[in-house]
This record gives C-alpha cells, sequence and structure tokens, in this order.
C-alpha cells in the first residue's frame, strides 16, 4: 500500500466501515476488517473526527491550534503522525 502524501491540502477521509465509541476522554476505533481495535487520546479522536473528506490538512491544522494550546509545527508534525498511522492501520480511504 502506497503512502499518499500529507500536504496541506490533502483531505483525509475515515472508512465509514469502522465502528467508533467514546469512552470516557478516549475515542475507540474498531476495525472489524482486520479486528483491530485502537484508542485514540482527545488529540487523535479530534483529528481522526476533522478527517471527512472535506477538511484539508490545513484547516485541521488551524483548528487543532484553535482547539490546543500547541505550536504550529507540532501540530503539523502530530497530524502527520497521526495520518501516517492511521493509513498504516487501513482506517483511511485509500
Amino acid at each position: 500500500m502506497e503512502l499518499p502524501e500529507f500536504s496541506d491540502d490533502y483531505k483525509p477521509l475515515v472508512r465509514d466501515d469502522l465502528t467508533v465509541t467514546k469512552v470516557e476522554e478516549e475515542l475507540i476505533v474498531l476495525n472489524r476488517k482486520c479486528g483491530n481495535v485502537h484508542r485514540l487520546n482527545d488529540t487523535a479522536a479530534f483529528i481522526y473526527q476533522c478527517s471527512d473528506g472535506h477538511t484539508s490538512v490545513r484547516k485541521i491544522r488551524e483548528r487543532l491550534l484553535d482547539q490546543f494550546d500547541v505550536e504550529s509545527q507540532i501540530a503539523s508534525d502530530d497530524i502527520r503522525q497521526l495520518l501516517t498511522a492511521m493509513h498504516n492501520n487501513d482506517l483511511l480511504v485509500a
């Protein structure tokens, strides 16, 4: 599976066949296709929920900066790291 380029204009889209549940402060994502369960903290959950296929990485970063006390470069790195992990775990539409 080839890794997409997560440029500022990329609009990530999570798969619609995932089971998502909020448990306390975490978002639990079940990928029934491969039987994996993913536990997302509040920052990762925020990025996951913004990955709607309409919101660009640039806009996700802007929203993340508004929501959390984080520097722009750290936010960019966090977004790209999470999108890479989501891609590698088959959570994103290719």
